[in-house]
C-alpha cells in the first residue's frame, strides 16, 4: 500500500536538497501555487515563465539557495517568504510614477542572464564590471524598470540617472558611517547601500576622512565599504571582507575595488 502523498513543499523541507534539487522542486511549487506555465531555466539559477494571464517573468534563485542552506530549521518559512515575494510581483501593477525610479548597482554576471534579451532592462555601464540598473521602489519590493514602462513615463536616458539619484537621496534619510579603524562601512537601511556609490554629495562629505583618494567596494546590495588609497591596512581589510562576502553572502555584487578621482569612479589597480 502506498504511503501518504508527500507534498512538494514537504519534500523541500524534510530533506536536505542539493542546489539543483531545490531549484527543480521550487519550479514545480511555482506551477502548483502560482499557476505559472512554459517554465524553463535560462541560466543555472534563473527560470523564466509565463504568469497566469500572460506576460513573461524571471525568478532568480541563488539567494533562495543561500537562505535555504543556511537556515535548515526554518526552510518552510524561507520558501514561503520567497513565494510570497514572487506572488506580489505578479499582481496587476499600479501606475508607476517618476518619483519611484531608483538606481541599483549590478555586476556583469547579472547582465549575462539577459545577453539574448538586451532590451529587457533599462541600464547603463558605470565602471569596471558594474552597471546601473533602473528600478521601481514599491512598499513591499523593488522591481526592475522595463523598457515599456520607461517609454510610457516619457523618460529619456540623458536625465534618468539624475532623476533616480535625487529620488534615492529622498529615500535614504539616515546614512551612517561605521568606523572600523582605517576603513568604514556605510549603512542606510539594508537595501540600497550599494547605490550610494552614485551619491556625489556623500562622497564629497567623507573624502577628507581618508588618506589619499577614496577607495570603495560594493560586495553586496547592502554592503558598501571604503578607505583611503594611502592606507595599506584599510585596503587589505576591505579587499578581504569584500572577497569573503562575494563568496559566501547573498544579493552579492562585486569585489572590484574602485578609486574616486575628480568625482569619477575608476578601477583601482
Amino acid at each position: 500500500m502506498d504511503g501518504p502523498r508527500v507534498s512538494t513543499l514537504d519534500r523541500m523541507v524534510q530533506q536536505s536538497c542539493s542546489r539543483d534539487e531545490l531549484f527543480l522542486l521550487y519550479s514545480k511549487l511555482l506551477e502548483e501555487r502560482l499557476g505559472v506555465s512554459d517554465m524553463k531555466f535560462v541560466h543555472a539559477d534563473v527560470i523564466s515563465f509565463q504568469k497566469a494571464g500572460g506576460g513573461e517573468m524571471h525568478s532568480y534563485l541563488q539567494n533562495l539557495w543561500i537562505a535555504y542552506s543556511r537556515n535548515p530549521q526554518s526552510r518552510a518559512e524561507v520558501i514561503e517568504q520567497y513565494l510570497k515575494a514572487l506572488a506580489s510581483t505578479m499582481q496587476p501593477a499600479s501606475a508607476i510614477t517618476r518619483e519611484q525610479i531608483i538606481p541599483l548597482i549590478k555586476d556583469s554576471e547579472y547582465f549575462s542572464i539577459f545577453k539574448n534579451k538586451p532590451n529587457i532592462l533599462v541600464s547603463e555601464h558605470l565602471v569596471a564590471d558594474l552597471f546601473v540598473v533602473y528600478a521601481v521602489d514599491w512598499p513591499d519590493r523593488t522591481a526592475t524598470l522595463s523598457q515599456s514602462e520607461f517609454e510610457k513615463l516619457g523618460l529619456e536616458m540623458s536625465g534618468l540617472r539624475q532623476l533616480a539619484v535625487e529620488n534615492l537621496k529622498g529615500m535614504l534619510t539616515n546614512i551612517e558611517c561605521h568606523d572600523g579603524g582605517p576603513w568604514s562601512m556605510v549603512s542606510a537601511g539594508g537595501t540600497y547601500e550599494a547605490s550610494i556609490l552614485l551619491l556625489d554629495t556623500f562622497w564629497e562629505h567623507v573624502r577628507e576622512e581618508v588618506e589619499g583618494d577614496l577607495i570603495a567596494v560594493v560586495p553586496a546590495r547592502d554592503v558598501l565599504l571604503f578607505t583611503g588609497a594611502s592606507s595599506a591596512d584599510g585596503l587589505k581589510e576591505i579587499k578581504e571582507r569584500a572577497t569573503k562576502i562575494v563568496s559566501t553572502g547573498d544579493h552579492v555584487i562585486s569585489a572590484t575595488l574602485l578609486r574616486r578621482t575628480n568625482g569619477v569612479w575608476a578601477t583601482f589597480d
